[in-house]
C-alpha cells in the first residue's frame, strides 16, 4: 500500500491568487474533515469525545501538530498527534498524556510525545513508517504509551 502525508497532497490544487488565510482555514477544514473521516472508519476501537476534538485535535490542527496518511487513492487512512514536551520523569509523559494542556502547552520542549495514533489495521505498519520519516530527524526523542500502557522512550537512529 502506498502512503502519501497531507504536505504531498495540500500542495496539489493551490494557486498563487488565494489568500493565505483562507489557505489556512481551507487547511483546517480538510485536515479536520481526514480525521472524522478516520475516526468514522475506525470507531469500534475508539472513544473520542466532543472535548477531544475541540481541545486536542482541533489545537494540534491548528499547532500543525498532526500528521495524516493517505492511501494510494488519496483516502485518508491514518493519523498522528504530537507535543513537543520535557519528558523528565515517567510521570511527565503520563501528566503529558492524560491531562488536557492548553495551547501553550504543546511546544514547550525537545522530546516528541505521541499522543494519538488512529488507522485501521491493514495501514498500521506503513502508516508508522511515513510517519517517522516524514516527521522526524535522527537524533530526535518520540515517546508513546504501548499496547499494554507502557512508557516507552525511542531516539530516532535514521530516516528512511
Amino acid at each position: 500500500m502506498t502512503l502519501s502525508s497531507q504536505k504531498e497532497l495540500s500542495s496539489r490544487g493551490t494557486t498563487s491568487s488565494q489568500n493565505t488565510v483562507s489557505n489556512s482555514i481551507n487547511d483546517i477544514y480538510y485536515k479536520l474533515g481526514c480525521v472524522i473521516a478516520i475516526l468514522s472508519h475506525n470507531n469500534k476501537e475508539i472513544d473520542i469525545t466532543q472535548f477531544d476534538v475541540l481541545n486536542k485535535i482541533l489545537p494540534a490542527i491548528r499547532m500543525d501538530n498532526i500528521f495524516v496518511c493517505f492511501n494510494k487513492n488519496n483516502h485518508p487512512v491514518a493519523f498522528f498527534i504530537w507535543k513537543k514536551v520535557d519528558l523528565d520523569t515517567p510521570e511527565t509523559v503520563v501528566s503529558a498524556l492524560t491531562n488536557w494542556h492548553h495551547y501553550l502547552g504543546w511546544k514547550e520542549g525537545e522530546h516528541y510525545l505521541v499522543t494519538h495514533f488512529v488507522s485501521n489495521s491493514e495501514c498500521k505498519i506503513d502508516s508508522v513508517k511515513k510517519f517517522m520519516a516524514s516527521a522526524f530527524f535522527p537524533g530526535d526523542i518520540i515517546s508513546y504509551l504501548g499496547k499494554k500502557g507502557n512508557i516507552k522512550v525511542r531516539e530516532v537512529s535514521h530516516v528512511s
